[in-house]
């Protein structure tokens, strides 16, 4: 006869083990999207900068543009994005999550080669928290849209959950803390 509570154990080390490597596996795609994120904004501001900076000298050498605005407009908006991108800090922030996903990486790299007990996935959940330690708040709306790739890429599209025309919109600029959680939580996070 066969032992009913073995199979009932590796059953349940075996979801434990895909709800947290799901959960891995969202934090790498997120990682992924917010680094993406802080690089992009990055680069339109250092290309709207040079583009302000190099119309004003344009215009202070060849007086013939005749644009008497642009000379008093271009040192202010240039001011205004050179402040804005010390205060956001893309790039510090780029940096932050390029390291967050390196090291979600080698954790689900580890999941993959890991041996199926309590024991190696205690050691393994742990290392995903003192991961987690270090990040910032999380954008919920691009949180939920890895969620949804995951389940896509495995081909449970009943289980994916809803995002509104805003949450597509916003998801890298707000953090929309009131989205329901639904079914995240079953899924490992």
């Amino acid at each position: 006869m066969p032992d009913v509570s073995h199979r009932s154990n590796v059953e349940d080390l075996a979801t434990r083990r895909y709800k947290l490597l799901f959960g891995v596996r969202r934090s790498v795609r997120y990682h992924s999207y917010r680094r993406q994120h802080y690089v992009s904004t990055q680069a339109f501001i250092s290309l709207s900068i040079l583009i302000l900076a190099s119309g004003s000298v344009l215009n202070l050498i060849v007086d013939t543009m005749n644009a008497g605005w642009f000379q008093s407009v271009a040192p202010v908006g240039i001011t205004m994005l050179a402040s804005i991108s010390l205060a956001y800090g893309p790039t510090a922030k780029a940096s932050l999550h390029y390291d967050l996903y390196r090291r979600f990486i080698r954790l689900e790299r580890q999941f993959l080669r890991a041996e199926l007990t309590t024991k190696v996935l205690d050691a393994l959940e742990d290392k995903r928290l003192e991961i987690e330690m270090d990040e910032p708040a999380t954008y919920q709306a691009l949180n939920r849209l890895c969620h949804n790739e995951i389940l896509k890429s495995e081909g449970r599209y009943d289980l994916l959950e809803h995002l509104g025309l805003w949450h597509h919109l916003l998801k890298g600029f707000w953090r929309f803390d009131d989205l329901p959680r639904s079914q995240r939580h079953a899924m490992g996070g």
